[in-house]
This record gives structure tokens, sequence and C-alpha cells, in this order.
């Protein structure tokens, strides 16, 4: 009953956490949420370091995966109800906020010991918003979404088109790459990083000109559950279906890449169907890219544009290019493409309030079949390139590195997915290759950087003086095992 203790302890550090939970510590309030006395209380109680998010970004995630970790059948009634009050110091007085992190606790155990089974039915009674807070909840997404109906974003058409080019560029990073596939199919983060949530495939229903993505990161009950209405066929915007299949897998080996130095997220990104990821697993990938990628939509697009925005904008825009003379409603289509839960609409109004804005006129009926056939021509020749593309995209992300070629530096990427920034290593061949990889070992480590073969290789050494450090390293690690 150990975390019975600990949930019980925290009853007279309520008001402290509560005050913590609220400080803002930067302009986009991105240090909300945290609490140096709940973090230092769960360090401390955890000495079996079971709770394995990592929790650098949010109290709440750091208490959620607590959670995760110590609760069992003879525990669970009482520590959801010792829970509870922590749970609204770290959110209140955001009634969404407290909702969701209520959600989260209810899938967990709805996850641990059922769906509908007594525990988790117990948690949902438990973890509930009062009637008047889901009123107020309700007010006020609604005057929101009227808000942002009365001031949309405008986002150029050319723009759209020349992110998504750029995205596949073989000199692309990772970030790119994510926000290219964001606007031409409209998927959220985790489901272009995890194969495990979604998997992306030519349609065979419709035709080869959409693409198929089974699975949808807010299906927490995985394949075994979905139905069919969650997979989902959907026009594909600047790329053929071919293209943007290549980027997506070309997407996640990068971030694969970026990331190897990382335990935790390599583990869950190498999950696949067979193994179903988890809600806090979930929210651990989005929890490590979501701020980089916000910052490069912001460069790419403008200061008032979010990763999340992406969606927005492929949702309308395919309406105008796909379904506009569908005789379906906005609404409507914007609840199919981007895999609303099935028959609900209202989330769908969330996403009508961003204007695409066209630098040309409608194109007169007289010159399609002109554009058409030039169209046809341009698909044959991308289709010609596409295979000299992955040439060249192979040897980018073998490199893993961008190469400053005058300066003699080289710059790689830390666990963070950062770029740090090494002296290029000269290749001579004078029988002191190994002493000097070895020294190169502990500078990759103390900068986070992984000690894999791409990375060697990055820093100016050989593939036979690489390869042969590898194997013994591999032999040390079974002997030790």
């Amino acid at each position: 009953m150990a975390l019975i203790t600990f949930l019980r302890g925290l009853e007279s550090d309520i008001k402290t956490i509560h005050g913590e939970a609220q400080v803002s510590h930067g302009k986009n309030d991105k240090g909300k949420g945290k609490s140096k006395t709940l973090f230092d209380k769960i360090h401390a109680f955890d000495t079996q370091q079971k709770h394995k998010l990592q929790c650098n970004l949010s109290a709440r995630g750091c208490f959620v995966a607590l959670l995760e970790g110590y609760v069992i059948k003879t525990n669970a009634k009482l520590a959801v109800e010792l829970s509870k009050p922590v749970l609204r110091a770290l959110t209140e007085p955001s009634i969404s906020m407290m909702k969701q992190i209520f959600t989260q606790v209810n899938n967990l155990y709805g996850d641990k010991f059922g769906d509908d089974s007594e525990l988790h039915k117990f948690s949902k009674q438990t973890l509930l918003a009062t009637t008047e807070e889901r009123r107020l909840a309700i007010e006020d997404s609604s005057a929101k979404r009227l808000r942002k109906n009365e001031h949309q974003k405008e986002v150029k058409a050319t723009l759209v088109y020349a992110t998504i080019i750029k995205g596949t560029n073989p000199q692309a990073n990772w970030r790119d790459k994510f926000i290219a596939i964001a606007l031409a199919c409209g998927a959220r983060l985790v489901e272009i990083a995890s194969e495990s949530v979604s998997e992306f495939a030519t349609s065979t229903e419709l035709g080869n000109n959409l693409l198929h993505q089974a699975g949808v990161a807010k299906d927490n009950k995985g394949t075994k559950q979905r139905g069919e209405q969650r997979h989902i066929d959907k026009p594909v915007i600047g790329l053929s279906v071919r293209q943007l299949l290549t980027l997506i897998q070309e997407a996640r080996d990068m971030l694969r890449a970026a990331y190897a130095n990382n335990k935790r997220v390599t583990e869950i990104l190498a999950l696949t169907k067979a193994h179903e990821i988890t809600g806090p697993e979930k929210q651990l990938i989005t929890n490590r890219i979501d701020a980089q990628l916000n910052v490069r939509v912001r460069e790419v697009m403008g200061k008032a544009y979010h990763f999340h925005d992406c969606r927005a904008i492929y949702g309308n825009f395919s309406y105008e290019l796909f379904g506009s003379g569908s005789g379906m409603s906005l609404v409507a289509w914007l609840s199919r493409v981007l895999g609303h839960k099935p028959g609900s609409l209202s989330t769908a109004t969330a996403y009508s309030t961003i204007t695409i804005i066209k630098t040309l006129p409608d194109i007169p009926v007289d010159i399609r079949d002109d554009i058409l056939a030039l169209g046809a021509k341009i698909k044959a020749l991308q289709e010609a390139a596409e295979d000299q593309r992955k040439v060249e995209f192979k040897a980018a992300l073998n490199a893993v590195v961008d190469h400053t070629a005058l300066s003699g530096q080289v710059k790689l990427l830390n666990a963070d997915g950062e770029e740090v920034s090494f002296k290029k290593r000269p290749r001579m061949r004078d029988g002191n290759q190994m002493q000097r990889l070895l020294k190169a070992i502990p500078e990759l480590e103390q900068q986070h950087v992984a000690v894999i073969y791409n990375n060697l290789l990055g820093l100016g050494f050989g593939q036979r003086i690489v390869n042969q450090y590898m194997r013994e390293n591999s032999t040390k690690r079974q002997k030790l095992i």
C-alpha cells in the first residue's frame, strides 16, 4: 500500500502544487503544469523507476505515469479517490484541461483492468466533472469556436504547395517532412510518427489515387475493436500517393535516427500494429517532438500557426479541391477525412477556421483538358525521378549530418533532435584510426549524441574502422549479458 501512503502524504501539499502548476515560465505558458514539489516527491518515492515518462515537460504526465506504474487491483479504488484532488490542483481553473487528465486516468484504468470493468466504471464515476463544469466547458468551447470562425486564419495556396514540396527534398530534415505530410494528408503528429498508431497505403477500395489510413490516434482500443469506420480513405494534396508513402517512411526513419540515444522513445517508435501502443506512450511522443514542430511551423508559415493547424489547412484545402462538388458539407467532409469519431460532427466545426487564398482565378472550363494533359506529363516525370530521389535520400539518411566542408565541421542530432557541431576527423591511414575513434566516443556521449554507425561515419571515420568498432563493441555487450 505504498502508493496509498504516498498519495495521502500529498494532501497537505495540494495548495502548493496548485500554486506551482499555475505559474507561467514563458510567453507561451509552456511552464504551466509544472510543480517542483510534486516532481521531487514522485522521484523520491519511485525508487523502482516504474514511472517511465519523460516528465520534464509536465507534472500532469509525470503523475499519470506514476499511477500507471503502481496502481493494482487492491489499491485501485482508493488510489483514484486520493488522486482526484491532485489532478484538480494540477489543472484548475482550466475545465478542459481537467477533463483531459481525468480521461487519461480513466483510459489508464480501462487498459489495466478491462473496458467497462468494475474498476474502470468506478474510475469514470469518480473522475467526473460536475454538471456546472460541463455546462461551462461547452459554453467556453462554443465561444472559442465562434471567435475562431469570426477571425479566420488565411493561408495562401502557393505556400501550402511550396511547403509540401520542400518536405520531399532529400536534404529536408524530419521536421520539414512531418509538416509536409500533415499538409498533404492531415495526419496527426503521433499518426505520422508511429506505425503502431497508423498504417498508410494506397486505397484499394476507391482507386489508387486515394490514401488509405488504418488507425487514428484517438482510437484508444487499437485495431481489435476499431471497425471499418476507423479506416480512412482520403485524397492527397500536392503529391501522388506513392510519393507520400515514401515521404512518411523517410520521416519515420529520420525521427528514429534523431532519437536513437533515447531508449524509451526508440522503444515506442519501434512498435508496430502487432504491439498496441498505450495512451501514455502516445503522449510521450507528442511531448518530445511537438514543441520542435511548432517552432518550425512558425518559421515556415508565420507566428500565428502551430503544427496542429496543418490538419485544419489540409481539411479545408482538400474540400475546395476535391469535396466542394461532391454534395457533402464542409463539416461532414472534415469529419470524414480527418478521422473524427464516427457520427460526431461537433469536433469538425473547430477545424473550419482556415481560409485558403488562391492567387489565380478559377480555371475556365475550355482549358481544363490542357491542364489535365500537363498534369499527366508532370506526374510521369515525378514517377520517373522517384527512384533517384530514394537513392539520394538514403545517402542523406545514412549521413544524418549537415556537412559544412569549408569549416571542417559536421552537425549531428542529439537525443532531443537538436543539431550539435563537431570537428570532422581527418581520414588518415596511419594505423591510429581506432585510437582516434575511441577518443571521439566520450565527446559524442557528453553531447547526448548516439554512438551509432551513421554518426561515426559522419565524423569522418571510414567504414572499415567503424565496422570493426561496432563488431567489437557488440561482442563486449554480449559477454556482459
